[in-house]
């Protein structure tokens, strides 16, 4: 029967669909929601008052609207309702963002946080870790803190930018040592595939070493994800000499 002007600006509709008696509980709710209004109207009859619920709002252009809606009978007038309807769609954009984030971090963090985990049994009283029976022969290698670091950084780089906004760091990198470290953790943490890399860049460039090192993880995981009855991934390195006339070779 009546609406305020902040409805209207929400929905679209005009005085005069109002006035014309039009927006009926059908007309401006999704079919989807029908049982949640009549709970509501339950609710209601019973207590004077229904439970506010999140629905959407059809608006006139056709458009859904996340919207909460809540209400209560008018005591002097028991067959009227005045309710309250809510914008909602600030909430579910920042629910959709934090699905986003925790989607993209369950990624990122899968592959360094399985190395972590295989790399921790092995740690032995000396602070040595040895692998008998590997290829021909036992092979020793350092510090496993030294060998979990690289996994552990890009564990941080992810924890220390938990809301999407990207800051790079400028620092030299040399990609050959990055590939490597990349190779060996992918190996660990994915024993169905041998992983080989081929050649070298002999290279060194200024660039975030937590964020390049996250797009060949994600390169090689895509390789191994969409390969899965092979049992070789190659990665094939080279680099393409610099062409001294062009200043953006």
């Amino acid at each position: 029967m009546e609406a305020n002007e902040a409805f209207l600006q929400m929905s679209g509709y005009t005085r005069e669909d109002i006035d014309r008696r039009t927006l009926t509980r059908a007309r401006i709710s999704v079919p989807e929601d029908t049982q949640l209004f009549e709970h509501a109207i339950q609710e209601l009859a019973a207590r004077g008052q229904h439970t506010p619920f999140e629905t959407e709002l059809v608006c006139k252009d056709g458009s859904y609207l996340p919207t909460l809606v809540g209400g209560v009978l008018l005591q002097d007038h028991p067959h009227q309702v005045v309710a309250f309807v809510l914008d909602n769609s600030a909430r579910k954009e920042l629910e959709r963002r934090k699905d986003a984030f925790i989607g993209m971090a369950s990624h990122e963090l899968r592959t360094p946080l399985t190395a972590l985990k295989l790399q921790a049994p092995c740690c032995t009283a000396t602070g040595q870790r040895r692998y008998p029976g590997c290829c021909s022969g036992s092979f020793q290698y350092g510090d496993p803190a030294q060998q979990s670091h690289p996994a552990g950084g890009r564990v941080t780089g992810c924890l220390q930018d938990p809301g999407g906004q990207l800051e790079y760091l400028q620092e030299t990198v040399d990609l050959d040592t990055l590939l490597q470290e990349i190779t060996d953790t992918m190996q660990q943490t994915h024993p169905s595939h041998r992983i080989l890399m081929n050649g070298e860049v002999q290279a060194s460039l200024m660039a975030d070493r937590d964020r390049l090192g996250q797009v060949f993880t994600n390169l090689l995981s895509n390789a191994i994800k969409y390969s899965p009855d092979a049992e070789t991934v190659e990665m094939n390195l080279s680099c393409l000499p610099r062409d001294s006339d062009d200043p953006c070779a």
